[in-house]
């Protein structure tokens, strides 16, 4: 998985911390539990500072679809909750169906939702 310009919302603050998150997910090999649990606490860690800065960078311009991101946002640290809940207790994942699904959310997201925020702020 890698950063490309497509995704780019134009506001490098978002974009650099959009290029870590990548690298995160990146990070996940298919054939160790353990080291997916590190990615997952890490993916965790650093969506939760990701999505206050952006959270807060919404506030800060009055963004229209603030309430609706949040909620965006949450559903997905709840999802990598649960999958982190599961690795621990020993239940058995298809790593590479998590993987997939963080690619997945986070391309759509950003592509869908966080380029409203970069839109909504250049067309001001």
């Amino acid at each position: 998985m890698k950063w490309s310009l497509e995704y780019s919302v134009g506001i490098r603050n978002i974009d650099e911390e959009h290029k870590k998150l990548f690298e995160i997910i990146s990070s996940i090999e298919d054939s160790k539990a353990i080291s997916v649990i590190e990615v997952l606490k890490s993916m965790v860690e650093y969506s939760k500072k990701h999505f206050s800065s952006e959270e807060t960078y919404m506030k800060k311009i009055y963004y229209p679809q603030l309430d609706y991101h949040v909620q965006l946002h949450r559903q997905f640290e709840e999802q990598i909750i649960k999958y982190l809940t599961a690795l621990k207790k020993g239940d058995e994942l298809d790593l590479k169906n998590i993987r997939n699904f963080l690619e997945k959310w986070l391309i759509n997201h950003i592509l869908k939702e966080d380029k409203k925020i970069g839109n909504f702020i250049h067309s001001r």
